[in-house]
């Protein structure tokens, strides 16, 4: 016996949010490294009040393990340094500085969209970059 699953489809109106949303964040974020999908609604919320932050870019992710990378669990940092915190400004910094560039031609990495930036518990100046595929 099969059973039929009926895909839900994207409404008129989510499609038009959805094509919004994607317009504009290709005005805002150029880059071939990774796809922001953070509400529009948050992208101006303040992450930080310090000045001098530290994005932790961990290659942890299944991609580089099932890939025998040596560069499997190993970190790169990014400096970012400014008066506003925002999403929108750290993302800006992390696109100038190459962020989630290809570290290897030979690793493929799934993981591309920029979905959030996490606080590393005890530390007020260091952050992670969640990504998801």
């Amino acid at each position: 016996m099969t059973t039929n699953r009926q895909i839900q489809k994207e409404t008129k109106k989510e499609r038009i949010k959805r094509e919004k949303q994607e317009a504009i964040y290709n005005d805002i974020f150029k880059t071939d490294y990774f796809i922001v999908v953070i509400d529009l609604n948050k992208i101006e919320d303040i992450i930080t009040t310090e000045k001098n932050i530290f994005i932790k870019h961990k290659f942890s992710c299944c991609c580089y393990d099932i890939q025998n990378s040596s560069y499997y669990n190993h970190s790169k940092f990014y400096h970012i340094q400014g008066d506003n915190m925002t999403y929108k400004f750290i993302i800006q910094e992390l696109i100038k500085q190459d962020f989630n560039k290809p570290i290897d031609n030979d690793i493929i990495c799934n993981h591309k969209f920029f979905e959030g930036i996490d606080t590393i518990e005890g530390n007020n100046i260091q952050f992670e970059p969640y990504l998801s595929s």
